[in-house]
């Protein structure tokens, strides 16, 4: 699910991409993995490190904020802008909160109404924007629940400002 079958089933990004996938066999990869991952593709990879975003969906969108909130101060500078969709939120260290002011990297969260981190997605980015306004984006999808990313990834649900995903992650860089 999510943006590997979005592009495995052909979808086209509006830039070229290297899509990184990490996996784990149970709820979500581990934010303390993310500096390795990110220092051996851009070993491995012609990388543009002002370019480098973070997206997942539901337990895996705890590496995604985790990127901000959970690895070291200084390391959610290394992403121009973060995107989850009905993210769990509950492993996110938020006591960290000022990690993310320091950062000031953008968020965008997609969620349904009917999700149950409704809640908790819109309360992140409410705190994201009293630290930095303007910097925390909320799309709520009306009778959805937990689901609905592939419309995201294939750039069919817009930000609250009318960019799909693509256009909303590409406006910023590092």
């Amino acid at each position: 699910t999510g943006l590997p079958q979005v592009l495995k089933n052909g979808y086209t990004p509006p830039f070229d991409i290297i899509m990184i996938a990490a996996q784990r066999t149970s709820w979500s990869v581990d934010p303390a993995w993310l500096p390795k991952i990110l220092s051996e593709s851009v070993r491995r990879w012609s990388v543009d490190e002002s370019r480098v975003y973070i997206t997942g969906l539901s337990a895996g969108g705890w590496a995604t904020l985790g990127s901000q909130l959970n690895v070291d101060a200084g390391f959610g500078a290394k992403f121009a802008a973060v995107a989850g969709m009905a993210v769990a939120v509950q492993d996110a260290n938020q006591a960290n909160m000022n990690w993310w002011a320091q950062n000031k990297t953008p968020l965008f969260i997609v969620v349904g109404s009917n999700d149950s981190f409704l809640y908790y997605d819109t309360d992140l980015v409410d705190a994201v924007n009293r630290l930095n306004p303007g910097t925390g984006f909320l799309t709520v999808r009306a009778g959805y629940g937990h689901g609905g990313w592939n419309d995201v990834y294939q750039g069919l649900v817009r930000t609250p400002t009318g960019l799909d995903l693509w256009q909303w992650m590409y406006q910023y860089h590092r």
